[in-house]
């Protein structure tokens, strides 16, 4: 079974730090566990910190300036300290909960990751790019798991999930992006078909 909480907040201290964690934690399988974390640290100064972990695995660290920080019900938004013309993160909330599109960017201005959020969960598309505002990665979240088509386009893979479990065909096209190289298929998240070790091998 795999399941997704997450929680943001925002809290300030005496010393005048505030921080925004977002976390989600997805049992990948019945004795493996993932630990996702989204943590906007920072102090309430010219130049903050803006450290994130995406549900991918990519992280990074900009230092930026907050220009709004109302995660109760509004926006949080901070633009790079480098050049403040060029938004870094933007997010809204509802009753204190992610909600509707989060939104980071390269200090290009171009996207970097896309997030969809329904009332607390992931819920709609995700999707990754290059730095050249190419998609690299695109998929969907549904009521916090993965669910339907997800595609790697640099790997040339292709699958599907169903309620956050991997579900009938997945393949990696030859280099050409015509034909299939390798494939397997999946039920309900166990493997029915394919090489087991290649398998164990697939990020999506």
């Amino acid at each position: 079974m795999l399941s997704q909480q997450v929680l943001i907040r925002v809290r300030t201290d005496t010393m005048h730090r505030c921080w925004i964690g977002l976390y989600s934690s997805i049992l990948l399988k019945i004795s493996f566990t993932a630990l996702l974390f989204l943590s906007l640290n920072c102090a309430i100064q010219a130049q903050d910190s803006l450290n994130v972990v995406f549900p991918n695995g990519d992280s990074v660290v900009y230092a930026v300036e907050f220009k709004d920080r109302d995660s109760l019900n509004g926006v949080v938004k901070a633009v790079f300290s480098q050049d403040t013309s060029v938004v870094a993160f933007k997010g809204s909330f509802v009753n204190g909960k992610p909600n509707g599109p989060f939104l980071f960017y390269y200090p290009s201005g171009t996207y970097r990751q896309t997030l969809i959020y329904g009332y607390g969960e992931l819920h709609g598309d995700y999707t990754v790019y290059n730095d050249n505002g190419g998609v690299i990665k695109k998929g969907k979240f549904k009521n916090g798991v993965k669910h339907g088509y997800w595609i790697d386009i640099e790997n040339k893979l292709i699958g599907r999930y169903y309620k956050g479990k991997r579900h009938l065909s997945w393949k990696i096209k030859n280099a050409s992006g015509k034909g299939v190289k390798e494939g397997w298929t999946y039920f309900n998240g166990v493997l029915k078909r394919g090489d087991p070790n290649s398998a164990e091998l697939l990020d999506l």
